[in-house]
């Protein structure tokens, strides 16, 4: 859902820097940009950094190509850009209220970081592209010449530690970064000003979790890395399209924009295409491949049900869902309450019915620990480790629970002689094979069942 979004703000910053008339002094684009902005905060807050800074160094690109850059002008942008901010954090300034997360904090990454192999097998053609690209780009200019010799010094200092894979990412952005100033001062080409933007945003996103996290109920910089490697994704596969011109411009096989450039940048930018294209092809094997071995060479029968692996692995319980969907489909169930991606939560993932609580650790990830999640994994336990059903009836029937299943999940959670108790406390409702039913006391169903 966040990607679409992030995209059209991709594109509101490509607008910013190829405009002639600023966003600030445009109420219709002020408003819309605000609107769709302010959105990522409830969509995906992780997208804030790398696409808000994307329309930050848009912005800064304005000022950078007038011809004489004065404090006055540098100050009125920013109070532009904190003025955006405002707005369109105060649009969406409902969300947070009742919010709640989990306790947060920022994490320097000590040694856990992604090897050189690693990074060319996520983005093996884009970073390719975009990393051999900028030094390309970088090296038409003095400044650009400059930066190079720094960040040719910075990657060798990071090997040196056995850091590569942050060594070519920082090589890449401080290319673009003297790149994207020489351009946005000269302001000339503004899409390839735009271009500057898209590639030095994208190599952020790699080098961010590289070097700072955000600490959270795991402990590692696992959500940081899967969230900033996508707006890598995203950011790198806009900036190629404009990229991939360039560097045939230069090649001197398109046009003749940059057929000035130095014979050898000619011969750099086909080789440099020449890689990209041999790891793009090389990658698409990998879906022709892959997709029979994870579908077991597609051995099973083709189905669009999302239960036929529920009906093949647990069959009893799948009947069961069947009945309750059809009888009951409003009724609350208390089921087991277990782990992220286990089987917890089946009754009320296929039958669409309340239950108590699903998968407990996901809840607390996202919320932080709350005494109602302890309070609703403390009532199950006592359903199904209990033998009087007086100490939680009333709590179940409060929070709409009117069945209590027992099956295979439930005997490996709570022990094998859970149906034991259950049985001698309750009245069964239903019961298919293995799995039952049975009505929580005080019910209408605990009365019809008798």
């Amino acid at each position: 859902m966040a990607i679409p979004l992030a995209i059209l703000i991709a594109a509101i910053a490509v607008h910013e820097v190829l405009s002639e008339q600023p966003i600030f002094g445009d109420p219709v684009r002020f408003t819309v940009a605000a609107v769709v902005f302010g959105a990522v905060i409830p969509s995906n807050t992780w997208d804030i950094p790398i696409f808000w800074g994307a329309f930050a160094l848009a912005s800064v690109a304005g000022v950078l190509g007038a011809r004489e850059i004065t404090r006055q002008m540098v100050l009125r942008r920013l109070g532009h850009l904190a003025t955006f901010a405002v707005v369109a954090g105060g649009l969406y300034a409902p969300y947070f209220i009742g919010y709640s997360s989990q306790q947060l904090g920022l994490a320097l990454v000590e040694g856990d970081r992604t090897m050189l192999g690693s990074l060319f097998i996520l983005f093996g053609p884009l970073l390719v592209l975009t990393v051999l690209g900028g030094a390309l780009a970088s090296s038409a200019t003095r400044l650009g010449r400059t930066a190079l010799g720094f960040g040719v010094c910075v990657a060798v200092v990071l090997v040196a530690v056995r850091q590569p894979g942050l060594g070519v990412v920082a090589f890449g952005l401080i290319a673009w970064l003297a790149v994207f100033w020489e351009r946005a001062r000269a302001d000339d080409d503004r899409i390839a000003t735009a271009t500057a933007v898209l590639a030095t945003l994208g190599l952020a996103s790699i080098l961010i979790p590289e070097v700072v996290y955000l600490r959270d109920a795991f402990g590692s910089r696992m959500n940081t890395v899967f969230k900033f490697y996508y707006d890598a994704w995203i950011m790198l596969a806009l900036a190629a399209p404009p990229l991939i011109y360039e560097l045939l411009a230069v090649g001197r096989l398109v046009g003749a924009r940059l057929a000035h450039r130095p014979a050898w940048h000619r011969e750099t930018a086909i080789g440099v295409l020449g890689a990209t294209a041999a790891l793009a092809i090389a990658g698409a094997f990998y879906p022709i491949f892959a997709t029979p071995a994870r579908s077991g060479g597609f051995g099973g029968q083709a189905t669009l049900d999302g239960m036929a692996f529920l009906r093949s692995s647990r069959p009893d319980d799948a009947a069961a869902i069947d009945w309750l969907r059809q009888n009951h489909p409003d009724s609350g169930v208390i089921e087991a309450v277990g782990g992220a991606y286990t089987d917890a939560g089946r009754f009320a993932t296929f039958a669409g019915t309340p239950t108590l609580l699903g998968w407990s650790n996901h809840e607390n990830q996202w919320r932080g620990v709350q005494p109602v999640l302890q309070q609703r994994d403390e009532l199950a336990r006592q359903v199904y480790m209990g033998s009087d059903a007086s100490s939680w009836a009333t709590a179940a029937r409060g929070l709409g629970m009117t069945y209590v299943v027992v099956g295979d999940l439930e005997r490996q959670i709570y022990g094998a002689d859970v149906s034991g108790r259950i049985a001698g406390a309750l009245q069964a409702a239903h019961q298919n094979g293995s799995t039952t039913l049975y009505a929580v006391p005080g019910t209408s169903e605990a009365v019809a069942s008798r």
